[in-house]
This record gives C-alpha cells, structure tokens and sequence, in this order.
C-alpha cells in the first residue's frame, strides 16, 4: 500500500505516475523507459528548501554492477542530471496507487479494471496506456 504521508518519495512516484514528472523515452537502442531529468524535479519540488531535493536523486542511483531495486535505490543514471526509473518499482507503485483506489479519475483506473487478473504484463500495458 501506498504510504499516506508526504516524504520525497512518495511524492516523486505520485507526480511520475500521474504524468506530471518524466517522460517516456529510449534510452539505448534497447532500453525505453520512464526516464527523470534532475533540473525537472528540483523545479517540480521547488517547494522543497532543503539539499535534500538536491541529493534525492543521486542518493537513489544504483551502484555499478547492482540491478535488483530497493527501498532506497531505484534509479539509473543514463547520463548527467538524467534518470531512468527502474520499471519494477514504477509498476509496484503503480499497481498500490490502483488497489488503494488512488487513481479514481482518468484512464489508468479504467484500462486497470479491464485487465482483471494479478499480472505484471497487464499493469505495465495499462501504465505504458496512461503514459502515452
């Protein structure tokens, strides 16, 4: 489930999800993804006064070599100041948002309702439907 509090992180997926921060693009010619760019979220996260909105995204870069996700790392750096989201957790997220009945309105909670069933394929499609 999606924590209700308001930490960065929270609300770094939220905005993501909700195609307010990011883009989809490719990355390698055989990589696309949900990809971030730092200057972006330092504005969408301008309210933030701290270092902490400086540091948020560096900090959650994966270490050379590593690939399975974590609770703090999530992120690829696939150049200076650009991000690319490890798909999984961007379908967990997703997927907590649709069981919590967080996002009501707009395509994403329809296209979810239609692809009955607890499959990986069919969350990626719907977020890859409400993205696009």
């Amino acid at each position: 489930m999606v924590n209700t509090e308001n930490n960065l992180k929270d609300r770094f997926f939220r905005a993501v999800v909700l195609g307010e921060l990011g883009s989809i693009q490719e990355v390698s010619p055989d990589t696309t993804g949900m990809v971030v760019r730092l200057k972006a979220f330092k504005h969408y996260f301008r309210d933030i006064k701290t270092q902490y909105v400086s540091s948020f995204m560096p900090a959650a870069t994966f270490e050379p070599g590593q690939f399975t996700p974590s609770h703090t790392r999530f992120l690829f750096r696939v150049d200076k100041g650009v991000y690319l989201i490890h798909s999984d957790v961007l379908v967990a997220y997703m997927r907590s948002m649709l069981e919590a009945g967080e996002l009501g309105e707009g395509g994403v909670s329809d296209i979810g309702a239609q692809q009955q069933g607890d499959n990986e394929s069919s969350i990626k499609e719907a977020a890859v439907c409400y993205w696009v």
